[in-house]
């Protein structure tokens, strides 16, 4: 498909040398490319020109209408998108998409999202770039390759805009549940995640269009795919490692004002609950001064919160730990002030 485009593109130099008018840049560039896309041209349900003297070209998918706006070889393309989207506000029509060309360069925008998609230039064009014009292919439009990828789009963005501005609560709440992963590490990753795209493009190319026998085209499964890669402990820089937990530990070797801080806690709490309360201690916060959990005998309340002596505060985030990081004994105040009067 490449190589016709290709042999468009030279045609179109050789005729427009001599007169580059809107209409020979349709004629020679436009839509012979729309042809090769595989949208019929002498097709009124597929294509229709002039549509409702809104847009130059309507093309009609499926389940999608995508309006093309068509300019002189050259021309500046940003006017003609502000044209279209107004045109189509005033007579309160709604395609899904609009696309504005000179022939060579194609941007598109997604209505639904009043957004930018891409834009790319045929011209010698990326592999990204040949995969995202592939997205504009009428086999690639009706299997909703196109809408995908709009939705993939906004949801990216979504999610990392969420991660970015909830970065530090995220943090916590990884580092409370496992602290192989460290806070600063974790919100320097998801900033790094916040600048760049993780989505990828996979397209076929469309069959070659057969006005002869439309309905004979094999139809072949196009597909945009997000591999959102994930990540394990050692492939994130500035994580440490460490030994799978023990059940037990011997308390007396932690820090003891930490154990008189953690005990002064308990105490209040248990006043205000109404019952003894015991606590389990996890590896992440400092050694001698972990964080730790706090539950009822039932186990069915608990409250988490920052060891780090002085500075303990509860965890806003997480309701618990990972069972898997903090003691399987709880200790009760009572095992604390022994350790404390020792």
């Amino acid at each position: 498909m490449w190589e016709k485009i290709e042999t468009i593109i030279q045609r179109a130099d050789n005729n427009l040398n001599r007169s580059m008018t809107e209409e020979r840049t349709k004629q020679f560039l436009i839509e012979p490319i729309l042809m090769t896309l595989g949208w019929d041209l002498t097709n009124p349900d597929v294509v229709q020109r002039e549509y409702k003297q809104v847009v130059d070209y309507a093309l009609f998918g499926k389940q999608v209408t995508i309006f093309l706006e068509a300019k002189r070889l050259g021309s500046h393309l940003d006017s003609a998108m502000q044209q279209v989207l107004q045109y189509a506000i005033e007579k309160d029509i709604k395609p899904d998409f609009v696309l504005t060309t000179d022939g060579i360069q194609w941007n598109c925008v997604s209505m639904r999202y009043r957004s930018p998609l891409f834009s790319v230039n045929l011209r010698n064009p990326s592999k990204e770039e040949k995969q995202l014009f592939l997205l504009l292919s009428k086999d690639s439009v009706d299997k909703g390759a196109l809408t995908n990828y709009a939705n993939m789009i906004r949801t990216e963005e979504e999610v990392l805009s969420y991660l970015k501005q909830h970065a530090s609560q995220i943090a916590s709440e990884i580092h409370a549940y496992d602290s192989i992963f460290e806070e600063q590490t974790i919100i320097d990753y998801i900033e790094h995640l916040a600048n760049q795209s993780l989505i990828t493009i996979k397209v076929e190319e469309p069959a070659p269009l057969s006005l002869e026998q439309p309905s004979s085209t094999t139809e072949k499964a196009k597909k945009v795919t997000a591999p959102w890669t994930s990540h394990t402990a050692s492939s994130i820089p500035g994580t440490r490692s460490t030994s799978s937990w023990v059940t037990t530990y011997d308390i007396s070797a932690l820090d003891r004002q930490y154990l008189q801080l953690v005990a002064q806690r308990i105490a209040e709490m248990q006043k205000q609950v109404g019952e003894p309360l015991f606590v389990r201690f996890g590896i992440t916060g400092n050694w001698d001064t972990p964080n730790y959990q706090v539950e009822t005998a039932s186990g069915r309340h608990t409250w988490t919160f920052h060891g780090r002596g002085r500075q303990q505060k509860p965890f806003r985030g997480a309701r618990r730990f990972n069972p898997n990081k903090i003691t399987a004994e709880r200790y009760s105040l009572e095992d604390i002030l022994k350790v404390l009067r020792s």
